[in-house]
């Protein structure tokens, strides 16, 4: 319960309450529980939102420890993602890689096939900022027809979103992809979606000055 209602505090961006909430709950599940790898994901989570990097990074890796004695692979490819984007965020592109490479071999093996969708996107995210558009596309691709698949709007939407960024040079593409992402969002009512896609349009408009681009 104390986990639960640090959720809610987190969310309405309580963070030192919902931080008190959640070491009271790491206190009764005690070091070697099967439930406190997913409060120690949830410190991280609180530490990665304040930016503190190195002690989200440390919650993250001691709930591996955890989640690994307990053969919990659905929390091991949380765990494994939060590094991921924990590293991806902060440009540790290697490091970023391996973890959502984990994921992925952890969804294909107890077959989450959108987790494989949503791997799949976070490497094309990696490639592209390395500046490999052409393997990010790849990647993105595959993403978007995975997403399409299982009929996952908000999946196919990021991915066509990044898609749209690694294609900037073919504006044609870029702009089709965008705007499907951004219809996406809008019928789904992500807010936080519709702005990542109009980030990426900023991008195509700065990228091609004095052509259009819708909306």
């Amino acid at each position: 319960m104390r986990h639960a209602r640090r959720v809610i505090r987190l969310q309405r961006g309580q963070v030192p309450s919902a931080l008190r909430e959640l070491y009271e709950a790491l206190e009764r599940f005690g070091p070697d529980h099967f439930g406190t790898g997913r409060v120690l994901d949830t410190l991280g989570a609180c530490c990665a939102m304040r930016q503190w990097f190195t002690t989200a990074e440390g919650f993250y890796l001691e709930a591996l420890r955890v989640k690994r004695r307990f053969h919990d692979d659905a929390g091991l490819m949380i765990t494994h993602g939060q590094l991921g984007r924990l590293y991806l965020d902060w440009n540790e592109w290697d490091r970023a890689e391996r973890h959502f490479v984990e994921v992925r071999k952890i969804s294909e093996r107890i077959g989450h096939a959108m987790g494989v969708a949503q791997m799949c996107n976070h490497l094309g995210q990696i490639w592209l900022a390395r500046g490999r558009p052409k393997k990010a596309l790849e990647l993105l691709t595959e993403s978007v027809t995975r997403s399409q698949t299982g009929g996952w709007a908000i999946r196919e939407a990021f991915a066509l979103k990044d898609r749209a960024d690694a294609s900037i040079r073919r504006l044609d593409d870029a702009r089709a992809d965008v705007e499907r992402a951004s219809m996406l969002f809008d019928r789904q009512h992500f807010a936080e979606g519709t702005a990542h896609a109009a980030r990426v349009h900023g991008r195509l408009r700065r990228g091609r000055r004095g052509v259009r681009v819708g909306r």
